[in-house]
């Protein structure tokens, strides 16, 4: 039959969901034309009006299929469904563990003794305040008692500050005019070359020594002298004078 193609190819059609147009050429072929979205470009197809053998509907479907595709279309069928993950049971914790433990649950009768203990306590409290009430009532200058406190203890001292043994040296006062060297001034200190290198530089720092070649003497103090204004000035002679003389 003439319609069998038109009629297969709109099974086909129906089965991806896209519309189509058709009309007959000249030659008695059939055109087909469809678009899948105002996106995409216009298809056309050409479908022979007379088939040759089975073969030529899986050549025809294989074909538009082909431009399903390119125009970005996937047959229901085809989608596989993606595998879902094993879920893996986890170990359970020791906090999940001891929450699945039942709590026990008290009974009517035990929440009524610790109720009954309660107020057997709150009873003896309220008669110990009235007698004591009373009491202060009855004798109003009676002194009352002060609520004992306990003694501070004792302040802790501070450990005293172990005071250095060379510290009252007088390393100067070991030195001679000349320059003297490291070991003959902690020799004539009686103290240790260490701590007399110590001091040494600390002096030197103070401006108080000054060293050469690993050796120190005392710093010269020099003073400027200044003329006195009480004291006049010499008069010089005047070479003109002493040539008439």
């Amino acid at each position: 039959m003439a319609d069998d193609p038109l009629r297969m190819m709109s099974s086909e059609f129906d089965l991806w969901g896209v519309k189509f147009e058709h009309r007959f050429r000249g030659s008695g072929h059939i055109e087909i034309r469809w678009q899948v979205s105002p996106y995409k470009p216009v298809r056309s197809h050409i479908v022979a009006k007379t088939p040759s053998d089975h073969r030529w509907f899986l050549n025809e479907r294989a074909r538009i299929r082909q431009l399903f595709r390119q125009d970005g279309l996937t047959l229901k069928e085809e989608v596989k469904k993606q595998p879902q993950p094993v879920q893996i049971p986890q170990p359970v914790g020791k906090l999940e563990k001891a929450l699945q433990i039942p709590q026990p649950v008290e009974t009517d009768r035990e929440l009524l003794r610790s109720l009954r203990t309660d107020i057997a306590d709150l009873t003896d409290l309220v008669l110990h305040l009235t007698m004591r009430l009373d009491q202060l009532v009855a004798t109003p200058g009676a002194p009352v008692a002060a609520p004992a406190v306990e003694p501070a203890p004792p302040a802790v001292e501070a450990p005293a500050k172990k005071q250095q043994p060379f510290r009252g040296v007088d390393i100067v006062s070991c030195m001679s005019d000349g320059w003297n060297s490291i070991e003959a001034i902690a020799k004539a200190a009686d103290i240790p070359i260490k701590i007399a290198h110590r001091k040494l530089y600390y002096l030197q720092r103070k401006g108080v020594l000054e060293t050469s070649k690993g050796r120190c003497r005392r710093k010269l103090n020099l003073e400027l002298v200044t003329r006195r204004k009480d004291v006049p000035k010499p008069m010089r002679r005047n070479r003109s004078f002493a040539g008439e003389a």
